[in-house]
């Protein structure tokens, strides 16, 4: 086993990863003609559609209800470039989304070289990735992950190494173009501390100091959408007018009723939790968007502080649910026993690999870059507790997940190879 994988790593690392990528392309667009390329975008696909459409032709951002602050721009207006460019069809918005997607090969295989993991692990990484059944799918659909994760790989290719302010600079830039993607990167810097502390020789000024300049550009780069709220709503709102609705859906007492693993998505009627307060209502009809966001905020931060037992027993339900390997409700294109097995046979063979790999990251990864994607986990873990967790909502740190399990593969590979030979040689 051992002389075969190290056959393969022997062989030129740039012919490896041009047939990973090929591979992948080709099962990328096998995917697109099956699902057809001009089926109509489903979901939150409709309204990113519509906000890109708008935005190119009128330059408006503006979604199915309107002008709105709901939806994270970064998104819409990347859509929205793809739709200028090509003539809004969908198709081939889909292909470009599929090239782009193609960048997160070689960024990723700069990032493993970077931390040192080894060109066996790389190779694996890449292999596991290209085959990853939900990140085959994801270019097919109209979603923010398509441009977070290829944000997030460019990010953790300058934040792993940075040396100087000028770096700093850049990280902080681009941790606000991933908050204007997600908003739950803006809590970033301070996930990032620790290995901040370690990256610059346990020195508290220059931790400090870094910390400052990440966070202050980062604010810098979210401003003119911040001001542009400010101008449409005459009220402050950093980036969106969407947590409300999406904190008050995953914190309630009706959640516990409803069966299914991700209770973010789980079908439930508003009327139930506010029936004072929705669309078509006098008290609704009498805020505007940023005034609605801010009283279900309130309502819901209301229920936290009188419900503290329910709120901690939703705790494993929504760790759960981010740790899940099916999607619910799954993707209207595709049958749930289709999804499932696809989940089952890449995310559930992995884990195993995924845990053992994080246990010996240390052996594969010079301190303290193992403590990189350990800040990542822990915010998608404590972003999950409060807004709730999805496979969808995972998905972008599915990629340090297969890093690990890249490691653990490599790892449990060269021991059992080890055995076989010693065995051999003995006969």
């Amino acid at each position: 086993m051992t002389g075969f994988i190290n056959k393969i790593a022997g062989i030129n690392a740039k012919y490896l990863i041009a047939f990973i990528i090929i591979l992948n392309f080709l099962a990328k667009i096998l995917l697109l003609a099956v699902m057809g390329p001009g089926s109509p975008p489903v979901d939150d696909g409709v309204d990113y559609y519509e906000i890109a459409k708008n935005l190119a032709g009128s330059l408006e951002f503006s979604g199915v209800f309107g002008i709105t602050s709901a939806r994270a721009p970064m998104y819409p207006f990347f859509l929205g470039l793809l739709f200028a460019l090509s003539g809004g069809n969908i198709t081939a918005i889909r292909i470009l989304q599929i090239l782009l997607s193609l960048l997160i090969f070689p960024l990723l295989y700069r990032f493993l070289k970077k931390i040192g993991t080894g060109k066996q692990v790389a190779i694996t990484a890449l292999g596991l990735y290209a085959l990853y059944p939900a990140f085959i799918y994801l270019p097919y659909r109209l979603l923010t992950e398509n441009l977070f994760i290829l944000l997030l790989m460019l990010f953790s290719l300058v934040f792993i190494r940075y040396r100087n302010i000028k770096d700093c600079i850049f990280c902080g830039v681009l941790s606000g173009l991933l908050a204007l993607t997600r908003p739950m990167f803006l809590l970033y810097p301070f996930f990032s501390l620790v290995y901040l502390f370690f990256h610059r020789e346990k020195s508290l000024r220059r931790t400090v100091r870094d910390f400052s300049i990440i966070s202050v550009f980062m604010l810098v780069t979210i401003m003119p959408w911040t001001i542009r709220n400010y101008k449409l709503w005459g009220g402050f709102c950093l980036i969106t007018t969407n947590s409300g609705n999406t904190i008050m859906i995953n914190n309630n007492d009706f959640l516990f009723d409803i069966k299914g693993p991700a209770p973010q998505n789980r079908v439930f009627r508003m009327e139930k939790l506010h029936p004072d307060f929705m669309p078509g209502t006098e008290l609704w009809e009498s805020m505007n968007e940023l005034e609605r966001d801010r009283e279900l905020q309130k309502r819901t931060f209301d229920w936290i502080r009188n419900n503290p037992v329910s709120f901690i027993r939703l705790i494993p339900v929504k760790l759960w649910s981010f740790w899940h390997y099916s999607q619910n409700p799954q993707t209207p294109e595709i049958k749930k026993s289709v999804q499932d097995i696809g989940s089952a046979l890449s995310y559930l063979v992995l884990l195993p690999f995924m845990f053992y790999g994080f246990l010996i990251s240390f052996r594969f990864m010079r301190f303290p870059d193992q403590l990189y994607p350990v800040s990542l986990l822990a915010l998608f873990l404590c972003t999950t507790i409060i807004f709730g967790g999805s496979l969808r909502f995972r998905l972008p740190f599915d990629l340090f997940l297969i890093i690990w399990a890249s490691m653990g593969i490599s790892h449990i590979s060269s021991i059992l190879g080890g055995i076989f030979l010693g065995k051999f040689r003995r006969e």
